[in-house]
């Protein structure tokens, strides 16, 4: 098992390099020119005096201010989106849950489509005979934007439209009542297949301190997911309860080098469901940066990210939900993202990813994340 997932590692860790290309810096200002020899002045056009300055004019345009790494709103210098790692506790699929996900700590004004694509969820659960499927694939799709009011404050909406893909076993067995543990075979399943709207979220974000100086900013807020999922049958809890999130995030610039990160907590409207905290800390770099007006491919920054998410509290295993017991776990999650993000034109952004979990029992086998975000 440890084998695989280092294997998976490395693999991310191969498509990081991949997408690192060797540094380039920026591009500069050429050099002043060396005063030229003083020459009498001799009659010309108004057009040519036009180009020419005349001594003690001081007509002279001031030279163009250029940052080499690039600002975004409110002239914060410009940081890549987190990737991200999970949607959320529980395999979900009904929930955009956790604020991290292609987040900024940073209030600005976008639109956004994010894409992610998880290999088997929850491998260990369905390797089990008496499970109906043996493999179950999700991939989410999620619209958004995000409004600015003023520089410190701004409103973020999340939609999710996801897809699950899931594959009959064939023949399984159940456990016969009474005693003596009886097993009977039974016919299996169709596999199963469907799109489902998810849980709208909405996030609510404020800039708490910033320091331009020192290239750090501190922000907080809270998320809050409605029960708006279309139907609650992959798994009632999260899909039918509203669910709030407050969080704390940072970023931190030097040179080319960037940190940032989340911290929040679930506080769920009833018990059923686990009190979970996320640890979200990512670390890059810009290894390409160009802020020449006319270029289309304007940075490339290889990312890593590391994400911890740890119940803090386990769900109320008597309480009975739909006719069933409310046994929602939550297991501690350690999950590895490598990827690069590419700016387009100052504006667009697209973040590529690959995400390895390292602490079973594993949510996922791998998961492939594909993230685009329009700025204006």
């Amino acid at each position: 098992m440890w084998s695989k997932r280092w294997l998976y590692a490395t693999l991310g860790f191969a498509l990081a390099l991949l997408c690192l290309p060797g540094t380039v810096p920026a591009q500069e200002l050429p050099a002043d020119p060396e005063p030229s020899v003083s020459v009498p002045p001799l009659p010309a056009s108004p057009r040519f005096d036009e180009l020419i300055e005349q001594p003690g004019t001081g007509a002279a345009c001031p030279p163009t201010v250029v940052s080499p790494f690039g600002t975004q709103q409110g002239g914060f210098p410009f940081v890549p989106f987190m990737l991200g790692d999970f949607i959320g506790p529980l395999a979900n699929p009904m929930t955009d849950l956790k604020v991290a996900e292609g987040e900024s700590p940073i209030p600005l004004d976008r639109v956004f489509y994010r894409f992610n694509y998880y290999n088997s969820l929850s491998p260990g659960v369905y390797q089990s005979a008496f499970v109906p499927y043996k493999q179950v694939n999700l991939f989410t799709n999620v619209f958004g934007f995000e409004k600015t009011f003023g520089e410190w404050f701004s409103f973020g909406v999340r939609i999710p439209i996801n897809g699950i893909d899931a594959l009959s076993r064939g023949t399984y067995y159940v456990q016969l009542p009474g005693p003596g543990k009886h097993t009977k075979a039974v016919p299996g399943v169709p596999d199963y297949g469907s799109a489902q709207l998810g849980n709208i979220n909405s996030i609510f974000k404020l800039r708490l301190a910033e320091d331009r100086n020192a290239a750090y900013l501190v922000s907080a807020g809270l998320a809050i997911s409605f029960p708006t999922a279309a139907t609650p049958k992959i798994d009632p809890g999260p899909s039918t309860a509203t669910v709030l999130q407050p969080f704390i995030g940072f970023v931190y610039t030097r040179n080319r080098f960037f940190a940032q990160g989340f911290g929040s907590m679930t506080l769920p409207m009833i018990s059923i469901q686990s009190l979970i905290l996320f640890n979200d800390v990512g670390l890059g770099l810009w290894a390409y940066r160009d802020d020449s007006p006319t270029a289309i491919l304007t940075g490339i920054a290889p990312t890593f990210e590391l994400h911890l998410n740890v119940p803090v509290q386990g769900p109320d295993r008597i309480s009975y939900i739909f006719n069933r017991a409310g046994t929602l776990p939550f297991d501690t999650q350690f999950n590895l993202t490598f990827g690069s993000t590419f700016e387009f034109a100052h504006r667009a952004t697209l973040g590529l990813g690959f995400v390895v979990p390292t602490v079973g029992p594993d949510p996922f086998k791998y998961e492939f994340l594909a993230q685009f975000n329009f700025r204006f």
